[in-house]
């Protein structure tokens, strides 16, 4: 059960917490996760202000920071009060706007080594992973300019991993981004 929300500005800086209790409330939240495809989702709503698209949801869960990217804001008037209803994606789609250029030939890796080569040059980085995932190595081909979040999902099943994603979080700010394989 989620107890705090921060509300983060495109910086990542917090400038709002709600609670489910006190003055900045929020209520109806959903919290969506699918281990399969490494996408989450995260609802809510809330009498505070001051939240914009541009902004992002941020909350402890199981010991772990978890970033979402604000996608839609809808408001409501209702008894005389305006409820906001948002939601955001995992953090970790920014990931679609980086691309992995085409490797000359056909490399053969295992997970972690082919995830460290499609993060390379993002904020992201490999925090945790299942030892094992060292020890299958797999031909990788990429034979044109692709996605990195799109090579992630599509080597999912040949190297049989899940992926979670969280944040280091101190002194009000986000301070690394993390993938755990």
């Amino acid at each position: 059960m989620v107890s705090n929300i921060f509300i983060l500005d495109k910086n990542l800086k917090t400038k709002l917490i709600l609670s489910i209790n006190g003055h900045n409330t929020f209520f109806k939240d959903l919290y969506d996760l699918d281990l399969s495809t490494g996408t989450e989702s995260y609802e809510f709503s809330t009498t505070a202000e001051d939240i914009n698209e541009s902004d992002y949801v941020m909350f402890l869960y199981h010991g772990d920071y978890k970033l979402f990217q604000i996608i839609d804001i809808e408001q409501e008037h209702s008894e005389g009060k305006i409820i906001t209803s948002v939601y955001g994606e995992c953090a970790s789609l920014e990931l679609i706007n980086g691309a992995v250029r085409p490797l000359a030939e056909t490399v053969e890796m295992n997970a972690i080594e082919f995830i460290d080569m499609v993060l390379d040059g993002s904020e992201w980085q490999i925090h945790k992973y299942s030892k094992s995932l060292k020890d299958k190595k797999i031909p990788v081909k990429i034979d044109k300019t692709t996605q990195r979040w799109q090579l992630i999902q599509d080597y999912m099943g040949s190297f049989g991993y899940e992926i979670n994603t969280h944040v280091k979080y101190a002194n009000g700010f986000v301070k690394a981004k993390y993938i755990d394989v």
